[in-house]
């Protein structure tokens, strides 16, 4: 398909102002309106104007003197835990247009650890998606140890061997999560999955090698990495069995994975244009 048959979004992320009031450009694409009018969005899309314009807005904070500047934009991406702690500010901003499309963003391979003071009160559905995880989900050496990619946070089995438990591995769990609990809230048009990775054998390899499957041995790297994409390929799967016809699938994937290109309603290049703009537009238009 070529370049000019793809509709493109800016994004511009907004980092929390506790940590940096730079605002980094990078960009997102959507596949073409065939898949919209599908989903139920295109004529959303249709009165549009270009550019088209998203906000990553990912803070845990948001006020209310935000919504006017957040309405300007053609798309918006919000922490889901302002389903439970603002969902009148949702509200607001599909009031103050109509037109926009706003997303639920949650992490996809890791979970935080418990550690954050007040979970429960400060990120009620972290915590709630934190009961029902079980041991065997996590992501973890031959040795049984847990790998952490980010600070305070464990990472959980995406892979197609992940055990399961009662019936349930870690990509069903999550996406029965997200259309139980976002989804069927009403509040939004659909979710960002965080930290979609191509492959994670780069990541566990210098950390004493991967046991997908829970019977303490070491897997080979081919083996880890196929059954990591099968994982997510699973995950969208599941999610869109699950959620309602118009619920639109992203994710971030990062510097761009074009193994991912026909899964997603649309990604987000978060480091674009890494490795160069010729890298990125060939990994926009696959």
């Amino acid at each position: 398909m070529l370049l000019a048959d793809r509709t493109y979004f800016l994004l511009q992320r907004k980092l929390s102002a506790l940590l940096s009031a730079l605002f980094v450009i990078t960009a997102i694409f959507f596949p073409d309106q065939t898949v919209y009018a599908a989903h139920g969005v295109a004529s959303r899309l249709d009165r549009m104007s270009r550019p088209r314009l998203a906000n990553y807005y990912v803070s845990w904070d948001l006020k209310a003197e935000d919504l006017p500047d957040l309405a300007h934009w053609n798309l918006v991406i919000l922490d889901m835990e302002h389903q439970t702690k603002h969902p009148d500010y949702i509200k607001k901003l599909r009031e103050l247009n109509p037109s926009i499309v706003i997303l639920a963003y949650i992490t996809s391979q890791e979970i935080t650890d418990g550690s954050i003071d007040h979970l429960q009160e400060r990120a009620p559905l972290r915590y709630e998606l934190l009961q029902g995880v079980r041991s065997e989900w996590y992501l973890k050496n031959p040795q049984g140890k847990r790998f952490s990619f980010w600070q305070n946070t464990f990472m959980l089995n995406v892979t197609a061997y992940c055990p399961a438990v009662d019936g349930s591995t870690w990509n069903s769990y999550l996406a029965q999560f997200v259309t139980s609990r976002l989804a069927s809230s009403g509040l939004w048009d659909g979710v960002l999955y965080d930290n979609v990775w191509q492959n994670v054998d780069w990541f566990t390899k210098t950390r004493g090698g991967l046991d997908m499957d829970g019977d303490g041995t070491l897997e080979p790297a081919e083996r880890i990495d196929a059954a990591w994409h099968a994982g997510y390929e699973l995950l969208v799967a599941q999610t869109r069995r699950l959620a309602p016809e118009n619920f639109l699938v992203f994710a971030n994937v990062g510097l761009g994975h074009s193994a991912y290109a026909s899964s997603f309603d649309g990604v987000l290049f978060e480091h674009f244009p890494g490795f160069g703009w010729s890298y990125a537009m060939r990994e926009a238009t696959v």
